[in-house]
């Protein structure tokens, strides 16, 4: 995650998925080849994905208020 490039997508408009993992959340494991497929769809192409790790960036997770692994 970058919160620069996060917060440049934001002023600008992009459209952009935010998806908190944790490599021991099984959920997380069963979404990450939906959402790699999803995204590599053509109408999803210019969709910006970052990827917050749950354990190690928790600032980030307290700035966008998330509380739980496997949200998006």
């Amino acid at each position: 995650f970058d919160d620069a490039k996060f917060e440049a997508g934001l002023k600008s408009g992009q459209s952009m998925l935010v998806a908190v993992h944790a490599p021991w959340c099984s959920t997380c494991r069963a979404q990450a080849p939906v959402l790699k497929e999803v995204l590599s769809k053509k109408e999803f192409q210019n969709v910006t994905a970052y990827y917050v790790d749950f354990d190690s960036q928790k600032e980030i997770l307290k700035k966008l208020g998330v509380r739980r692994q496997s949200t998006l």
